[in-house]
Formats: C-alpha cells, structure tokens, sequence
C-alpha cells in the first residue's frame, strides 16, 4: 500500500482534495511551505506543482528542506515549474515582466539550473522535460560497483 500526504496554504484547496481523495490513505495538512519542519516522517517521492515560484515561497530553501530531511534514502523528486500563462483564453510561453510586452523565459531557466545543479551535488540524476510545465524528475544516482 503507499500514502500520500498533501500540504497546502488553502483551506478551500485541502476540502477539494480531501473529496477527491477520502480514505486511510490520504492525509492532507494545511500548512506555509515555508514551515515544513511541522510536518514529520520521510518520503519516497516529493512532488511539488508551480509552488517553487509562488510569492513568499524560499524556493531554495524549501528544496534543501526536501532533500536533506523529508525524503528516504532512495527518495526522489519531482519539481514542475510554470513554463506558460493564459492571457484570457490565449496561452502564452514564458513568464511575464514587468515594463515587458515581451515573455522573458530567464528566470525560469535561472531557477531551473538552481534547481538542476542543487540535486545534481547531492548524487541526484536529473531530467529535464516539458512545454507548457518544465520538469525537473530527479532520481537518486546508483552507486558504481554496488549492487542491489
């Protein structure tokens, strides 16, 4: 069997997700993801959907909370960041800036290569994937000449 635990800020959110999902095996806490040391236990997998970049968020110090304390041994990670918006019913690629007409993808890629080099020195493999969300999908390194 396998559990899943869903933190969100919103309320509104975790009632949604909680009619969605009833059942033993779902538990969802409201919490500031900025506040995760609230939250106990280890786990396999870390999925974190367009919250890196939302306001208020430490992106990096949230994802050195993720790696260094909340995931198991073999633990991964599965990072999507926003690579589009709707502009009424048009999708638009790339964020919008201010003073700009213009989508400017470099912050985007700034935080994706953060993110990318961060796993990679804690003996992550990384793939990098996507369109309208950019993935990052990071897979603990096996060790060379050991076996499992």
């Amino acid at each position: 069997t396998f559990s899943f635990v869903g933190v969100d800020h919103s309320a509104g959110a975790l009632n949604v997700a909680r009619e969605r999902f009833p059942g033993p095996n779902h538990s969802f806490i409201q919490a500031d993801l900025n506040d995760l040391p609230q939250l106990e236990g280890r786990f396999d997998l870390a999925v974190a959907v367009a919250t890196l970049q939302s306001p208020g968020v430490d992106d990096r110090a949230l994802l050195r909370e993720l790696v260094q304390n909340r995931l198991k041994g073999q633990g991964g990670v599965i990072l999507a960041l926003p690579n589009s918006r709707y502009e009424g019913s048009a999708l638009r690629y790339g964020a919008r800036v201010k003073n700009s007409s213009e989508p400017d993808l470099s912050l985007l890629v700034k935080d994706a290569a953060f993110y990318r080099k961060y796993l990679q020195q804690h003996r992550f493999r990384v793939f990098v994937t996507g369109t309208y969300y950019l993935f990052l999908t990071a897979v603990r390194a096996k060790d060379k000449g050991k076996t499992s």
